[in-house]
């Protein structure tokens, strides 16, 4: 995957080149905004996935039932790698782990546990052309033993969702 991207990469690039080449001949600036701005992408293609690899790292997310009878669970989840399943641990809510930027919130409400797992914005996940590819991913495992509220908030991603052994209300 990443050598095709570094193909494009380069070939935007050498295309900006070659146009703005071809206009510097005549002074007009309207002529070379579409080629600075290829040059421009080109160069984005080639530099984000390397600036941006070097500040993801994993987390841990463990949050415990602590008596909850029932949840609402809620996951915002922008681009990359999603696997959801059950969880074989009777004292968990939520157990796995993420690549990303997340915020994670949980409150309670009597017996119901109300959690928000969410993947924060950020301008290279968002805007660099390996979005998908640069590290975001989930592996989260869900309570199988008390009835859960879901929603599943996504993007651009690759999910694998096994909700088969979840007690799921909506």
């Amino acid at each position: 995957m990443h050598n095709r991207n570094l193909f494009w990469g380069i070939l935007i690039t050498f295309i900006g080149l070659f146009l703005l080449c071809n206009q510097m001949l005549d002074v007009n600036l309207g002529k070379f905004l579409f080629p600075v701005i290829l040059i421009l992408f080109g160069v984005w293609f080639l530099v984000a996935p390397s600036i941006r690899k070097g500040e993801m790292s994993e987390e841990h997310i463990y949050i415990p039932l602590d008596g909850a009878s029932e949840a609402d669970i809620r996951l915002n989840f922008f681009a990359g790698k999603l696997n959801l399943h059950a969880l074989d641990s009777s004292s968990d809510l939520i157990a796995g782990t993420c690549f990303c930027n997340l915020e994670e919130s949980v409150s309670r409400h009597g017996d119901r546990l109300k959690v928000k797992l969410e993947q924060q914005f950020d301008f290279f996940n968002k805007f660099s052309p390996m979005w998908g590819q640069i590290g975001s991913s989930w592996n989260i495992g869900l309570s199988r033993h008390i009835p859960l509220k879901l929603s599943l908030k996504g993007g651009a991603e690759d999910a694998c969702l096994d909700l088969t052994l979840l007690k799921i209300q909506e």
